[in-house]
């Protein structure tokens, strides 16, 4: 069983995780997923997510989950509620693949330590604004994250553009990593995407 935990469960997050576990189930056949993430739905996610409104008020794991089985009924989808800190990261299950669509530094920072002491694969996947996307691994984090970077809390239509863009890198990202063991990571600034080596 491939285990793939996904850290952030919000706008990014609704547009990336389904295309990923086609791509993955593809490629591994059974794979089981833990989604992590603490905040509730407000409205203003509505807008740009795959959240609807019924949705609002309830945990971003929860809903995740209820839509994830509609499509992947097969797979083990467990929702963990709980804000990511040094002292609890420990809890997580272990897992073969992490994908961190975090939109605050610190928590993207402690996952990426832990991976990196761990051992363990680690993907971030962020947008800066409207075509401003980095899907890198762990081991480029502090070269795209050199310092606190302005990562956009989501909340306007247009964002959806950047979801979808950092969507279809991801998938060509995980596609090298599957199929050639290679880890590449790309930014996109403007409309030029550039390969990170």
């Amino acid at each position: 069983m491939y285990r793939i935990v996904f850290f952030g469960c919000g706008f990014l997050a609704t547009w990336l995780i389904p295309p990923v576990l086609k791509l993955a189930l593809n490629r591994m056949k059974r794979i089981s997923v833990i989604l992590i993430d603490y905040e509730k739905i407000e409205e203003a996610n509505l807008e740009n997510s795959l959240f609807i409104y019924p949705f609002a008020g309830q945990y971003k794991t929860t809903n995740v989950m209820r839509l994830l089985k509609q499509a992947f009924p097969n797979v083990s989808i467990t929702p963990i509620t709980m804000k990511i800190t040094r002292e609890n990261i420990r809890r997580v299950p272990s897992f073969d693949l992490g994908i961190c669509t975090f939109d605050n530094f610190e928590s993207r920072k402690i996952v990426n330590d832990y991976c990196v002491k761990k051992v363990t694969d680690l993907l971030h996947v962020g947008v800066g604004d409207v075509n401003s996307v980095a899907v890198a691994w762990k081991e480029y984090f502090d070269k795209i994250f050199k310092k606190e970077p302005e990562l956009r809390v989501c909340e306007r239509i247009d964002m959806i553009k950047s979801g979808l863009l950092a969507a279809s890198l991801t998938l060509r990202a995980l596609e090298e990593y599957f199929d050639k063991n290679e880890k590449n990571s790309y930014m996109v600034t403007g409309y030029k995407i550039i390969r990170i080596e």
